[in-house]
């Protein structure tokens, strides 16, 4: 067997897919920021899943073949035969080796991610950076003054508040388990602070948390994106911390349509969700979905800015699994967060003269939760301080995770951007 020249494929190998290009032709594509996705994506994703679990099997199974022909031998039989299969069998699994040696460097978990991996999947490696203060006021707008929202705003701050104080001095705050709970408390404040906004002008939404969402797979449909000529590929793998999905329109729905939106969303939290799952929900209802990473107290400042990369690519994988046919990938908001500084982002698309990135990060400063105000023996003066964090974080998930994806988009691209060196980060 020999790379140039495959076997034939049967139901145990995966067969090649149809747009793998000939010497002297090109792939059937589609451009996006100099990142080429070939027109049956699925297929990619199937054949490198299905090659990675067939190069298991088959290195096993050459193994066994391997330690029979050395039985053979030790009984007598034709050594010309013998010598001839042995030295098959070895050229066939330094080949296996090679194939999967070379599968398993493109293969990037999320975690992995970093600053320099970002333009191998579409994103410029340098965010815009905007006051969150500011961006805060322009998503929360007239609702501001508005005692419909600031009353029940006030009181879900309150009990915040008084949940955090709780725990505070329980935690392990160098845990990301810690910082999960605090996350969860805020996602909890989100929950009940929705239902006093009609996002969509008419009717409530619904808020639907997935926690531990596999996004993609290496060894099922991995996320597959290529260069033009396919010489350089990169599979993501991994899942996001929370994938939160926002319904519009919710209480409008049927009583089928609902049920069947629930069933759909049960479908990603199984071991091996599909690209198609995404669709199926956006079939049945418009869905609109951000996703949250925590990392743990100790990561602060700089250091959690250095994990934004991770995040910045499980969006770019949700907004591909999303997307609708022929158009380019969903932008899909994103959070990152140790519990106490709250960064929020979405990816913007901005095609370069070059052809080449097409994403661009754009990135709050982080929004801070002093934690002073939670401790044991805290004056009114830091517990305000601490409330008034509360305030701004809750009310920046609420819309980052309810408003319109291009409404988002806007508000970030009418902030004045700003110098990081010069950003509200703790150190």
């Amino acid at each position: 067997m020999s790379l140039e020249s495959p076997p034939t494929t049967t139901d145990e190998y995966p067969e090649t897919p149809s747009s793998v290009p000939m010497d002297d032709e090109k792939p059937s594509s589609s451009s996006e920021g100099g990142k080429v996705v070939p027109d049956n994506l699925e297929e990619w994703r199937g054949a490198v899943g299905k090659t990675r679990t067939a190069i298991e099997e088959t290195t096993s199974l050459l193994s066994d073949i391997e330690a029979a022909i050395t039985k053979a031998a030790d009984q007598g039989l034709d050594k010309g035969v013998i010598t001839e299969a042995y030295s098959g069998l070895i050229k066939t699994m330094k080949e296996i080796a090679k194939l999967k040696e070379m599968l398993g460097d493109h293969v990037r978990p999320f975690s992995k991610m970093k600053w320099d991996d970002l333009p191998s999947i579409g994103v410029k490696k340098k965010p815009r950076v905007v006051r969150v203060g500011i961006l805060r006021l322009k998503l929360v707008a007239s609702r501001e003054t508005d005692p419909l929202y600031t009353g029940p705003a006030k009181t879900i701050v309150g009990e915040m508040q008084i949940a955090l104080e709780w725990w505070i001095d329980a935690l392990n705050l160098h845990s990301e388990a810690s910082a999960r709970i605090f996350v969860d408390i805020c996602l909890l404040g989100v929950l009940k602070l929705a239902p006093h906004v009609l996002f969509d002008g008419s009717s409530s939404g619904k808020i639907i948390v997935c926690p531990e969402l596999l996004l993609s797979n290496s060894m099922n449909e991995p996320e597959v994106i290529a260069e033009q000529d396919l010489t350089e590929l990169t599979v993501l793998s991994g899942n996001t911390d929370y994938a939160v999905a926002y319904i519009p329109g919710w209480s409008g729905l049927s009583s089928d349509k609902r049920n069947l939106a629930r069933d759909a969303l049960k479908e990603l939290l199984g071991l091996k969700p599909e690209g198609r799952s995404l669709k199926k929900v956006n079939k049945l209802a418009r869905l609109l979905l951000s996703l949250v990473e925590t990392k743990r107290a100790g990561t602060q400042g700089k250091g959690l800015l250095e994990a934004l990369p991770q995040v910045i690519a499980q969006a770019v994988v949700a907004g591909r699994r999303s997307q609708p046919k022929d158009t380019s990938p969903l932008p899909i908001p994103f959070i990152l967060t140790n519990g106490f500084e709250w960064i929020f982002a979405a990816l913007k698309h901005e095609p370069s003269d070059d052809g080449g990135d097409d994403w661009t990060c754009i990135r709050s400063e982080p929004q801070i939760i002093p934690k002073d105000g939670l401790m044991e023996g805290a004056g009114p003066e830091k517990k305000a301080e601490t409330e008034a964090g509360l305030r701004a974080v809750l009310d920046m998930l609420v819309h980052w995770i309810c408003l319109e994806r291009d409404v988002i988009l806007g508000q970030l691209d009418g902030c004045e951007p700003v110098t990081p060196e010069v950003e509200n980060v703790e150190t």
